[in-house]
Parts: structure tokens; C-alpha cells; sequence
């Protein structure tokens, strides 16, 4: 459906018959483009792993020293 918002507003844009209509459509595609990357970018696509000096064997902490 909002691919339709952005084809049909370039036409009228391009035409000339609906200017107004037009840009109306092409706004209302953008603000949910723009809508939908925000709300994208709060949800976590990695789950971050614990890592602590307990997690290694003793043979790797000591190595580290």
C-alpha cells in the first residue's frame, strides 16, 4: 500500500493534474519510511552475552597474567 502512495504521488506530481494531492501522497510515504526505520532501531538485533574473569578456565587466566 505505501508503494502505491509513491508511485501514484509521482504521477500526479509529474502530470500536473494533482500537484497538491500529490505531494500530500509523497509525504505521507516518507513519514512512514521514516516512521518504520525508527521504530526499527530500538529493538535489539543482538543478544549481548555476559562475559566475567569466571566464565574462562584457569588455564586462560593464567595465561593472561
Amino acid at each position: 500500500m505505501t508503494k502505491l502512495f509513491l508511485y501514484l504521488g509521482i504521477f500526479l506530481i509529474c502530470s500536473g493534474i494533482g500537484s497538491i494531492i500529490g505531494v500530500s501522497f509523497l509525504m505521507v510515504y516518507f513519514w512512514s519510511d521514516i516512521k518504520n526505520e525508527l521504530r526499527g532501531q530500538k529493538t535489539l538485533t543482538e543478544k549481548q552475552e555476559e562475559f566475567g574473569i569466571d566464565s574462562m578456565s584457569e588455564k586462560i587466566r593464567e595465561e593472561m597474567r
